[in-house]
């Protein structure tokens, strides 16, 4: 087992005091009496032990960045294991990495607007909760978050408990995560992403499972802006890599999820015109026309 996280936990809750190791199991009720031996218990070899899953089938996290929507290129994939508060923190800092902040300035306004295509608490929300309601009694996939140019989804197995209000799942787990401040009070997760998914102006959270609750998932939609500076991003590098048609295939599949973008829009255009495609021009300006809440509207108008 893991000393270094016993020690914490000893100066975290007796500050003052020496504790014999096998006192701090006791007390910390990771083990149990079997004969005339101690055990562990399964809330020690989780949060404990560095390899949970030699124990438990699938207790680990896997992130993996797809280049497209689903069945799209893998650009990355990793496996995080090791005791659940680790694994949590590690994939929070990696996921980290794709919250750059974006900064708007916007007229009529004395501050910028700064956004994050991920709020970093949603995520943190959604990836805890993924660790402490899964099941871990029985052999199950590994929890899955998978990274799309406009999502991120967040998958942990089995589904939720049917039937009206009843003891959480993982109880103990839920108490060590809330001694490390990883988790709050019961039923604040769900709300929690919700409102700062709207504090950071992103689309609404989506929150599902199948008819025989065999999984739940969470979906956050990455912020608007985000998205668009991506597709731009990977337009400009297969235009000037020579793959135009792959540039403006790309770059249309971003137009028709976001029409109101007038940088879309502008970039569109300017590639129609560069193919000697005039009808493309058009037919993506008058798109751009029609909407009525159009962001950066004078792009496809400027020379």
């Amino acid at each position: 087992m893991c000393a270094g996280i016993y020690t914490m936990f000893a100066a975290t809750l007796w500050p003052k005091q020496a504790v014999d190791d096998r006192d701090l199991y006791r007390k910390l009720r990771i083990v149990t009496p079997v004969n005339s031996h101690e055990i562990p218990r399964n809330i020690g070899l989780l949060l404990f032990n560095p390899e949970p899953d030699r124990f438990f089938g699938g207790a680990r996290i896997d992130v993996v960045q797809f280049g497209d929507d689903a069945g799209g290129d893998l650009i990355e994939e990793k496996v995080f294991r090791g005791p659940l508060q680790d694994q949590i923190r590690a994939v929070l800092d990696y996921l980290r990495t794709f919250g750059t902040t974006m900064v708007q300035k916007v007229r009529g306004q004395a501050e910028a607007e700064r956004t994050v295509p991920y709020p970093y608490e949603a995520m943190g929300e959604a990836v805890v909760n993924a660790v402490y309601h899964r099941g871990y009694d029985e052999p199950t996939d590994p929890i899955k978050i998978y990274l799309y140019p406009d999502r991120m989804e967040i998958t942990s197995y089995p589904g939720p408990v049917p039937g009206p209000p009843v003891p959480a799942r993982n109880r103990r787990i839920g108490e060590f995560l809330k001694e490390l401040r990883l988790a709050e009070g019961r039923g604040t997760g769900i709300p929690k992403i919700r409102r700062k998914m709207s504090e950071n102006g992103s689309p609404e959270a989506v929150f599902d499972f199948d008819e025989n609750r065999t999984y739940f998932r969470v979906i956050l939609p990455v912020h608007p802006r985000y998205q668009t500076i991506h597709a731009l991003r990977e337009a400009g590098h297969l235009w000037a890599t020579g793959e135009k048609t792959a540039a403006v295939n790309h770059l249309r599949r971003a137009f028709e999820k976001q029409p109101t973008s007038g940088a879309l829009t502008a970039q569109l255009i300017e590639y129609g015109l560069g193919l000697n495609d005039e009808g493309l021009a058009e037919a993506t300006l008058a798109r751009f026309e029609e909407q009525k809440v159009p962001t950066d509207r004078s792009l496809p108008y400027l020379p």
